[in-house]
């Protein structure tokens, strides 16, 4: 399951990091009847962060609609790699204005994307498996959607080694459930990224692979987005 997601207003891993002298420049060259130029959409990650990998143009012709269009759709096998990859991608500094534009974008990636939401938050739909996705509660801290977790196997048998009651055991196994929780809990927001992104931007999630949330808001913002 992908998202997509629109804000308006292939690397290699190192051992076990992201070895940024991979990342490459991706070439797309765009030909007319009266020249022939080169525009560049460039990668990189953000500063101290492992995910998302961003892409952003290098020039004004590859923020047009057209140039857009046709990088995405040429471009789609090395996107998904990436994606596999990282796990959410970032298309920075796009200035996407309008939900046509959004879409055109949307379907040169996917050609099958879901036209109900299943979820149970609000989501207002604006076209053809087009929905907004502003309506979650402003100050709704810490939000989060996870579709997938590798879950550790727990060892129960080590809470029964020196115990000799009911209570005692009753006593460890809460003091191990609490524990437990709160290494989640820690590990949660050590690996947790949070980064600015800009009106016209485009996020792409894969979500069996990384988890999403929200973080709380006090101003007015308008987000549309598509899955499949």
């Amino acid at each position: 399951m992908k998202s997509i997601k629109l804000k308006h207003k292939q690397a290699k891993l190192k051992n076990g990091f992201i070895d940024e002298k991979n990342i490459k420049t991706t070439d797309l060259f765009l030909s007319d009847s009266k020249k022939s130029q080169t525009t560049l959409i460039k990668k990189h990650l953000f500063d101290k962060l492992l995910l998302p990998i961003v892409c952003e143009p290098e020039t004004l012709e590859s923020k047009e609609d057209r140039f857009l269009e046709i990088w995405f759709k040429s471009n789609k096998n090395e996107i998904y790699r990436d994606l596999t990859i990282y796990g959410a991608i970032l298309f920075h500094w796009l200035g996407i204005k309008h939900a046509t534009s959004f879409k055109k974008i949307a379907v040169n990636l996917e050609d099958k994307f879901q036209n109900e939401y299943p979820g149970a938050a609000p989501h207002n739909k604006v076209s053809q498996f087009i929905y907004t996705a502003s309506e979650g509660i402003s100050y709704s801290q810490n939000h989060s959607q996870t579709f997938h977790i590798d879950a550790p196997v727990i060892e129960y048998l080590k809470i029964f080694k020196s115990q000799k009651t009911a209570s005692s055991l009753a006593v460890a196994i809460l003091f191990y459930f609490l524990t437990f929780i709160k290494k989640f809990f820690d590990i949660f927001w050590k690996y947790s990224n949070t980064f600015a992104w800009k009106a016209g931007d485009i996020l792409l999630i894969h979500n069996y692979s990384v988890s999403h949330r929200r973080r709380a808001f006090s101003y007015e913002r308008s987000i549309l987005m598509t899955w499949s």
